[in-house]
């Protein structure tokens, strides 16, 4: 179970990393956009 857990909550970490680098190179360096975490 610990290893699904994990599994699940690396999938997580992953996908928010590449939607956070999609929203970087979108936005490129704009400072007054927030949406960008």
């Amino acid at each position: 179970m610990f290893l699904t857990f994990n599994k699940f909550l690396i999938a997580e970490i992953l996908l928010y990393n590449s939607v956070n680098i999609l929203c970087l190179l979108t936005n490129g360096t704009r400072k007054e956009n927030k949406k960008c975490l």
